[in-house]
């Protein structure tokens, strides 16, 4: 516990080597602790990455360290501090959520508490892989989609729906449909609470499709956000005869 901020703290941390550089062991451990990264620009020797989520009481501060490069392998050391208001939370449970939670996140990430001798590590490979990283960092910075197939599939779902196909979601409780009417989208919701909404353009009706799907489109991926390409390709793929 922190006197001064009257909170709850806990500190971890596990050694991980891997033979991949610094770019793709970022997006590992994102995809493990669902934490977006940010490089740490104000770090010049060493090449730190950070990133903050808060589930309530509970808020987590990530790191990711680039520790030392060997000809083969990469050392990377991950640490994650937990704190949480102690007037929210009792101290039992807060470890106990917070030792769940590095747990659940580590569990295949094969980490190593002691990572032995670093003999063999060398300043120049350290170096090299990354520039290598930050080559990487700024060409995915650059890149940017090509609109035409994305709005060719637009286009294909709009005339799906004008020619009898629909979306539909059903659950134990509710279900909804969206559908073409003859003259105009509809967003139909049955069940337990029922309404109807209707979308006059095109326009109005992708953008629905868009927020509505985009949890789906990209769950296995979290937290990342896919091409949007593939988003559109998702949905198209949810549309039923």
């Amino acid at each position: 516990m922190t006197e001064s901020t009257g909170e709850w703290s806990e500190h971890y941390q596990t050694y991980l080597w891997r033979p991949r550089v610094p770019f793709d062991v970022k997006f590992e451990i994102e995809r493990a602790t669902g934490i977006l990264l940010e490089r740490d620009r104000r770090q010049t020797g060493q090449l730190i990455y950070r990133g903050a989520s808060s589930i309530p009481p509970n808020r987590y501060q990530a790191q990711l360290r680039f520790e030392a490069a060997l000809p083969q392998r990469n050392l990377y050391s991950m640490h994650v501090d937990v704190t949480a208001p102690r007037d929210w939370i009792g101290e039992a449970d807060f470890h106990r959520g917070a030792n769940r939670a590095f747990a659940y996140w580590t569990r295949n990430l094969q980490g190593v508490v002691d990572p032995g001798s670093l003999a063999s590590a060398s300043r120049e490979i350290y170096d090299q892989r990354v520039a290598k990283t930050l080559a990487l960092e700024l060409a995915l910075a650059n890149r940017k989609e090509d609109m035409a197939p994305i709005s060719a599939i637009q286009q294909a779902i709009l005339d799906g729906l004008r020619r009898g196909r629909s979306f539909r979601t059903a659950h134990h409780e509710s279900g909804m449909t969206i559908y073409f009417d003859g003259g105009q989208f509809i967003k139909q919701v049955y069940g337990v609470e029922e309404s109807r909404e209707i979308f006059a353009r095109d326009d109005q009706i992708i953008a629905y499709l868009r927020a509505f799907y985009d949890w789906e489109a990209r769950r296995n991926m979290y937290p990342h956000q896919p091409p949007e390409l593939e988003v559109w390709r998702f949905i198209q793929r949810q549309l039923m005869a």
